[in-house]
């Protein structure tokens, strides 16, 4: 599992490809296309692609997003501003 972080709200995921491996605070599930995940806020999130394709995961937050990365780093995607 790759640690990415903690997000300061919620995250919603749909899974659109590939295999995904997805933690959310330590409870590991296997996603497969048409599968969705939400994080609350806070959560912390890890994955793994198992699978030989490429993953595919579309994720949506709310304007004001910000995540705590595993070095600390705060990170705010362009698209929550």
């Amino acid at each position: 599992m790759v640690y990415l972080g903690r997000g300061c709200r919620e995250q919603q995921g749909e899974f659109a490809g590939g295999v995904l491996r997805l933690a959310i605070d330590g409870q590991i599930a296997s996603l497969r296309p048409g599968d969705a995940a939400v994080a609350p806020a806070g959560a912390t999130i890890a994955l793994t692609n198992p699978g030989a394709e490429p993953a595919v995961l579309l994720v949506t937050v709310r304007v004001g997003f910000s995540a705590e990365l595993s070095d600390g780093a705060t990170f705010v995607p362009p698209w929550a501003m």
